[in-house]
């Protein structure tokens, strides 16, 4: 049988967006539609892989991998047993019990709408403020060393930013952003027209826009 490199480097997407495709297949929560040639060609390892690195991992530690242990430690078990799938026999039951499973059922779970604060926003001020302080010691000291220096100019300048920081400041400090958060796999999205989580393959209930070929094809992960 002919393996993968070991020293391969992988995207946690990467072994993420494989590992659940394997978990919805096996837990019947992908229909027929959705089981094309260019989404497992996308896997890097197999669904008997996937579900024997689920109950080791499990069994190990007793908990489903954290984030960042998808490229580390999961993806270590993954590898053993491509190479050896009885590498972890002595760990696992013969019913397979323990294995872990996916969370949600299809149609079962919305996506979360998280509003978030603008904290960029806070540097911003800070940097108009310094900008105008200057400005004003720039002014007064080339006045006060007897400077040929454009006073009305300057005052105007000096204005226009004082003005543009208290119109601004409460505009920015209330900015917010929308994004929608996986229920699952906490996965980001810009928008709530998502039918498919792109990494868990979670269905979203409230979801109005169908998920398409053409979606996951931009989201393939860069080759390695």
């Amino acid at each position: 049988m002919i393996t993968k490199p070991f020293l391969v480097y992988y995207e946690p997407e990467e072994i993420q967006r494989n590992v659940w495709y394997w978990r919805r297949r096996s837990a019947g929560h992908l229909d027929g539609a959705d089981l094309n040639a260019e989404e497992e060609k996308a896997c890097h390892f197999g669904e008997q892989t996937v579900a024997r690195a689920d109950r080791a991992f499990q069994a190990i530690y007793g908990r489903p991998p954290e984030p960042r242990e998808w490229t580390t430690l999961y993806l270590l078990l993954l590898r053993n047993l491509e190479r050896d799938p009885s590498y972890y026999d002595y760990l696992l039951s013969a019913d397979g019990h323990g294995a872990v499973r996916p969370q949600y059922s299809p149609h079962s779970a919305p996506l979360r709408r998280d509003v978030r604060s603008r904290h960029r926003s806070s540097q911003v001020l800070p940097v108009v403020l310094i900008g105008t302080v200057l400005l004003g010691a720039v002014s007064i000291a080339a006045v006060g060393m007897g400077a040929d220096f454009p006073i009305l100019p300057t005052m105007g300048l000096l204005g226009i930013g004082f003005l543009g920081l208290a119109l601004a400041a409460p505009l920015m400090r209330d900015a917010v952003d929308v994004v929608y958060v996986c229920p699952e796999c906490g996965c980001e999205y810009d928008n709530g027209r998502i039918e498919r989580c792109r990494r868990c393959y979670l269905e979203f209930a409230d979801a109005t826009s169908p998920w398409t070929q053409s979606h996951w094809s931009s989201l393939r992960p860069r080759a390695s």
